[in-house]
């Protein structure tokens, strides 16, 4: 089977994008976590992050931790990550 890696691989030389409405700062930007590849490796925020993060997986699975909580990610799930909430993820490999 072949497949696509460019749609996964991001330009490294792109910027992540700002953008700012009503004082509130939204930010978009691709990190895809393939096992193997660039970018695989583990994602720690104790402190979570400023803003909220949507997390898609698009493929395979991967493991993610709230602090409190271990749960597994599948091909298709979306979370959801409120501001400032510890999190951990990661691929399963």
């Amino acid at each position: 089977m072949k497949t696509n890696d460019t749609l996964l691989t991001p330009d490294p030389y792109q910027q992540t994008r700002t953008m700012t409405f009503d004082s509130y700062n939204i930010i978009a930007g691709i990190t895809p976590m393939i096992a193997g590849y660039p970018y695989d490796e583990v994602i720690d925020r104790p402190l979570g992050m400023k803003g909220y993060i949507v997390h898609l997986t698009i493929q395979g699975e991967g493991l993610i931790t709230d602090g409190h909580k271990r749960y597994i990610c599948q091909t298709g799930d979306m979370l959801l990550y409120p501001a400032h909430v510890p999190h951990l993820y990661k691929t399963k490999s």
